[in-house]
């Protein structure tokens, strides 16, 4: 998850690191902190830094924390640069813990080399990989650590989704803290989402009311609404500007030219959005049958279309989408 990446994750990392550390294994350390993560270098960032203290070890060790919902080709090179971001940074070799949520066809190695075009200079790095498909779900939630439960429906398990699911669901409403119920709430259902994206589960979370109203949800979907807001808007005004001054010059009066422009841009929002929703929906999910969504075409409220694009950002599963929709 670099450019994209699932604000959930951090949204645990920063408040449930230790067992991070403890799915890459790590045992024995006696604290950590959540480092806030100033390291920025042109195109790249790193997701996470942990300060962690072990007994016997006069500095606290850095650990860097990567995160990929899916493994792919560029990733090992991607936590190698990140390695050296902090190195530079700190004067020293951070430990690296880098997890991929979900399995595809392709994996990554944990391991990258670069050479000089001599070949007389070679820099190379070597990190373990958490694959979650490849931990037993059923351990990490018997394990009664809360920070492990919105990673149970990632993890291996021989029950059922909705069984999975409904496990971590119970272990969650047990917890006193109302904000911290409702941010876990919303994060396993995001991490069961990615886990089981053809599965209705929704409902075992509260519906789509309990989903969007959780103050988490700030934090998640900030960075993709700013991706998809970059990748339509100039788009959007384009097509809105031609819209308009062919309206406009079919009326041939002033007032028809800025009326023209004016419904132009409306038109060209409301197919912008459209298009938008369409998209992010396919990039989350797979194709979408066109049958699923055709009443997007029959809103013609821009407010209403921008709920609707909010949620296609936010939601589960594509189900809980069409509900709403066909609402």
């Amino acid at each position: 998850m670099h450019q994209d990446k699932d604000r959930s994750s951090k949204w645990l990392l920063s408040r449930f690191g230790d067992t991070v550390l403890k799915l890459a294994g790590y045992i024995g350390f006696t604290a950590w902190r959540y480092l806030p993560v100033e390291i920025v270098a042109p195109r790249r960032t790193v997701d996470g830094l942990l300060e962690v203290e072990f007994p016997g070890e006069v500095e606290p060790r850095i650990v860097l924390i990567e995160i990929e919902s899916y493994p792919r080709v560029d990733v090992d090179r991607q936590v190698f640069e990140a390695i050296q971001l902090v190195a530079m940074e700190y004067r020293k070799i951070p430990d690296v813990v880098s997890l991929i949520l979900k399995q595809r066809a392709i994996d990554v190695a944990g391991r990258f080399e670069r050479k000089s075009a001599s070949g007389s200079v070679g820099v190379s790095a070597n990190w373990p990989v958490v694959r979650l498909w490849e931990l037993d779900g059923d351990a990490l939630l018997e394990s009664g650590e809360l920070g492990l439960v919105p990673w149970v429906p990632l993890a291996k398990s021989a029950s059922e989704p909705e069984e999975v699911v409904g496990r971590c669901v119970e272990r969650i409403r047990s917890i006193d803290d109302a904000t911290i119920r409702s941010a876990m709430l919303a994060v396993t259902q995001i991490f069961a989402g990615l886990a089981y994206p053809k599965r209705q589960l929704s409902q075992l979370f509260g519906g789509p009311d309990a989903m969007i109203e959780s103050p988490v949800l700030d934090e998640v979907r900030e960075i993709l609404k700013e991706r998809y807001r970059k990748q339509f808007s100039e788009e959007g005004r384009a097509e809105g500007r031609l819209e308009g001054r062919a309206e406009g010059r079919l009326e041939g009066r002033a007032e028809g030219r800025a009326e023209g422009r004016a419904e132009g841009l409306r038109l060209a929002k409301l197919e912008t959005l459209r298009t938008s929703i369409e998209t992010i929906l396919s990039e989350r999910f797979g194709p979408v049958d066109a049958s699923c969504l055709a009443s997007l075409s029959e809103i013609v409220d821009v407010d209403h279309l921008k709920t609707l694009q909010k949620l296609a950002i936010t939601c589960p599963d594509l189900a809980l989408f069409v509900a709403v929709l066909r609402k």
